[in-house]
């Protein structure tokens, strides 16, 4: 939140700061005008308190932007604040989606196998729940891996599907080449699956393949 977050109670994030004697580095949404009126908002507040500002960090910067966004408000804070700007985030895709190490803490599960894939990203659009036969299922994955190029698909099926879950094993290793250790294709085909728990015998209790 902004620096005045929690002045009702005086105990905004300035004046928490301001308390700590601690610097302040802002944060702000990408962009030239809108993101500068904010910063500056944000600056007018803390110069009151007497809180030091020590640099700047834009996110959510549109990618092909990130170079003159980085130009023009670098030059302009730093001639007229004195202070750097810190870093531009780019508004890439990926960011906003949870990798399998983030589902497992989610779901209080276990990675039960690929720990090396812990950091690989999903989105909403590579979600599939597995209610279906294995052979629709296996149709399915073929047409969006063939047709559609999707090679990162995450499915979501029941702990008790034995049928599914041997026809995943089948399909990632029909569709993947042996690595060695340490080593990952990040354009190949990197299907996971989740196993959601219920009247089940499998141990650990929820777990993400």
């Amino acid at each position: 939140g902004h620096v005045g977050v929690g002045a009702i109670i005086d105990a905004s994030n300035a004046d928490v700061a301001r308390r700590l004697d601690a610097d302040v580095v802002l944060v702000a949404n990408g962009g030239i005008g809108s993101a500068f009126d904010e910063l500056e908002m944000n600056r007018a507040v803390l110069k009151d308190k007497g809180v030091r500002l020590r640099g700047v960090v834009l996110n959510k910067v549109v990618p092909d932007k990130v170079e003159q966004v980085r130009d023009y408000v670098g030059r302009a804070i730093q001639e007229r604040w004195g202070v750097p700007l810190l870093g531009v985030v780019p508004d890439l895709p990926f960011l906003g989606k949870a990798t399998l190490g983030d589902l497992e803490r989610l779901l209080d599960g276990e990675l039960i196998s690929g720990r090396r894939y812990r950091d690989l990203h999903f989105g909403t659009q590579d979600l599939a729940c597995v209610t279906t036969a294995v052979r629709r299922f296996l149709r399915k994955t073929h047409f969006r891996q063939a047709e559609k190029n999707e090679t990162r698909p995450l499915f979501v099926t029941h702990c008790t599907r034995d049928d599914v879950l041997l026809a995943f094993l089948a399909y990632y290793k029909r569709s993947t080449v042996p690595l060695p250790d340490g080593v990952m294709d990040r354009d190949g085909w990197l299907g996971a699956m989740v196993l959601c728990k219920g009247e089940c015998d499998m141990d650990p209790k929820q777990s993400v393949e």
